[in-house]
């Protein structure tokens, strides 16, 4: 395909559909010809922001929202995915305050307070949090990632009876998520509901073979019920899937020792 070279709008579409394709540097090599003929259209700093922003390139797609922010500073969109950006770096409350201005041009953006939710979280700012999934959850009642992070939240503040009812609003919507049944496991785990905790976590494992957490905590549950061998057999698999397991290996070992086994 041959393009006009003073067309930026071929170079920018063009970067697009490389876009869509998964094709990021490629369309980032689009989008700097766009920018070289047209340095001033916020939508191409943008979409090259998203494609360095995908290649974990974190630092030049700040950059870019930079560039697409100083153009349009009423855009919502740039914004949140600065914050993104500063996330992803650890930069949290330079990333919430991104996303407090995404939210007060677009009030009604349930992604950016979602992704407020996720920055508060990680900063274990949780009743913050759970604020901000309840808001993404009234914009879009179908948010099935906001209940599951709300479910999180709450659990992290022992609020396991609001977290199940988030875990089960998620199995609706997602009846094959491993992840929701297996925080089912680890709140009836932590509740002293042990059968309950292996049979949620049956159904993980059955979706996700792989998901080693869900091994540990019915390793767990079968070491609080005696069952060793079955528990050391669910720490063996944790251990396969993820060598660096601390917590499996040491309760690996306890379920060895409870067996006679204190050498191995």
């Amino acid at each position: 395909m041959h393009l006009r070279p003073d067309d930026a709008d071929a170079y920018y579409y063009r970067g697009n559909a490389k876009y869509d394709l998964e094709r990021y540097a490629e369309a980032i090599t689009d989008y700097d010809q766009a920018v070289r003929i047209d340095p001033d259209d916020a939508g191409t700093y943008f979409n090259r922001g998203n494609a360095k922003y995908n290649l974990s390139r974190h630092e030049e797609a700040i950059a870019d929202y930079d560039q697409a922010i100083r153009i349009d500073p009423y855009d919502a969109g740039a914004y949140n995915n600065r914050a993104n950006a500063k996330d992803a770096l650890g930069r949290y409350e330079e990333a919430i305050a991104d996303y407090d201005q995404a939210i007060h041009i677009d009030p009604d953006d349930a992604d950016a307070y979602f992704n407020r939710g996720d920055t508060k979280d990680a900063l274990g700012r949780y009743e913050e949090a759970i604020a901000d999934y309840d808001q993404a959850i009234h914009i879009d009642p179908d948010y099935t990632d906001a209940y599951f992070n709300r479910g999180n939240a709450k659990y992290n503040l022992g609020m396991y009876d609001e977290a199940i009812a988030n875990y089960d609003a998620v199995i609706r919507m997602r009846p094959n998520d491993a992840d929701a049944y297996a925080m089912q496991g680890g709140i009836n785990y932590q509740t002293g509901k042990y059968e309950d905790s292996i049979s949620y976590l049956d159904r993980a494992i059955s979706i996700e073979p792989d998901l080693a957490y869900a091994y540990a905590i019915r390793g767990d549950s079968k070491l609080a019920l005696g069952l060793y061998e079955d528990a050391i057999a669910d720490y063996d698999e944790a251990i396969r899937i993820d060598p660096d397991f601390a917590d499996a290996y040491f309760n690996r070992g306890w379920a060895e020792g409870e067996l006679g086994r204190h050498e191995e």
